[in-house]
């Protein structure tokens, strides 16, 4: 059996399977979920889980009972709106979904020179857009591309990914040398975080997942150590690549993965500087984590980033995607006497990422115009 054949029957086991769950939900086998609105996340673990999360937990507080829930299992939802918190897990379930509710899709990130996989789901959701009440953007390469295609203008709103301020909070000399002992660091030592998955699969990610721009981060650190000490701390799955790229060219680096998403603070209070090389990006999460903990952050032209960071104190955002540029801006700012940031340097940027923000915004330009509760 080739292997096109066999994935085809694997799609095909898989749809059918979720037809049973749905038929079983239908008989009352399973219970159904039928909040106002329930938004879908993949696992658990990742950060699109955490945004419903961060979402939810401030609508939440307006209702004697969850207005919003946050759930992967699809097929239990039967709520008069449902929420995909991606592009990619909507387009599995679009023909299955219950006909009266109204359809709430992320579209984080993607362009068609990305492969021929994304290529192809970007066809595919073109081609069923109507199918969605409103699309959700992060960012304005994201909101613009989407015009560019054809969606229609009133399909789309920009809404940035959100942080949660009391888990990310800024710094102080005493929680960083803390940090940084617990961590293994020095007090005195430079330390550039990049915490991202930027490998293929979810083992070792011996291979580049270049869309994250591993090989831009590694040729960027290697041209920075050549004048500077710096060390790197890394976290996330798959990043194996990068820690061959790092220990090939004696880059000092220490990797930590934790599947514990509440523990991240710690690794951001370490840091001097958080660098972001990717090619392409919906927030990222890393950006506005940073910021919030009022760590510098040095960013490719993508995501958020371009919308952030142009003149924001001790910030920098690359015209390009060159290793060069990237090294002289990280340079830049390591020859800053005092590269420490106020609170008050990122307060204005930092509110308007806040889940306080966020929720507000979903809340009444997304959900409450899309059902009769109004706003509280």
């Amino acid at each position: 059996m080739s292997s096109t054949v066999f994935k085809k029957f694997i799609d095909l086991a898989k749809y059918l399977i979720r037809q049973i769950l749905i038929l079983l939900v239908n008989f009352g086998a399973i219970k159904k979920i039928n909040s106002q609105v329930t938004y879908i996340a993949e696992k658990e673990s990742w950060a699109i889980y955490w945004e419903g999360v961060g979402i939810s937990e401030h609508i939440n507080q307006k209702f004697a009972t969850p207005f919003m829930v946050v759930t992967s299992k699809v097929y239990k939802v039967r709520s008069p709106i449902i929420h995909f918190g991606s592009q990619y897990m909507w387009e599995i379930w679009k023909d299955l979904l219950p006909k009266n509710s109204k359809i709430i899709v992320n579209f984080f990130h993607g362009k068609f020179e990305d492969g021929l996989d994304v290529a192809r789901h970007i066809s595919v959701f073109i081609s069923n857009y109507e199918k969605i009440e409103k699309i959700i953007v992060s960012n304005s390469i994201s909101y613009h591309r989407l015009i560019e295609w054809g969606i229609p203008l009133e399909k789309i709103l920009k809404i940035y990914i959100g942080v949660d301020t009391k888990l990310f909070s800024s710094n102080n000399s005493e929680t960083k040398l803390r940090a940084r002992k617990r961590l293994g660091f020095n007090e005195n030592d430079f330390i550039i975080g990049s915490f991202q998955k930027d490998g293929i699969g979810w083992k070792n990610g011996d291979t580049p997942k270049l869309i994250k721009g591993p090989d831009i981060l590694i040729e960027s650190i290697c041209i920075v150590s050549k004048t500077r000490d710096v060390k790197l701390l890394l976290t996330g799955p798959a990043r194996g690549y990068v820690m061959n790229g790092f220990e090939k060219a004696g880059v000092n680096f220490k990797h930590f993965r934790t599947d514990d998403y509440l523990e991240m603070p710690d690794f951001y209070k370490a840091l001097d500087l958080y660098l972001i090389t990717s090619r392409e990006e919906g927030g990222p999460k890393g950006l506005i984590e940073a910021l919030a903990c009022c760590i510098p952050v040095v960013s490719t032209p993508v995501g958020m980033s371009v919308d952030l960071l142009p003149g924001l104190a001790s910030c920098r955002l690359t015209h390009g995607f060159d290793s060069s540029e990237i090294a002289k801006n990280i340079i830049e700012l390591m020859d800053i006497n005092d590269l420490t940031v106020s609170f008050n340097n990122f307060k204005a940027t930092i509110g308007k990422v806040d889940y306080s923000t966020i929720s507000h915004e979903y809340f009444s330009k997304v959900y409450s115009p899309l059902q009769s509760v109004g706003i509280k």
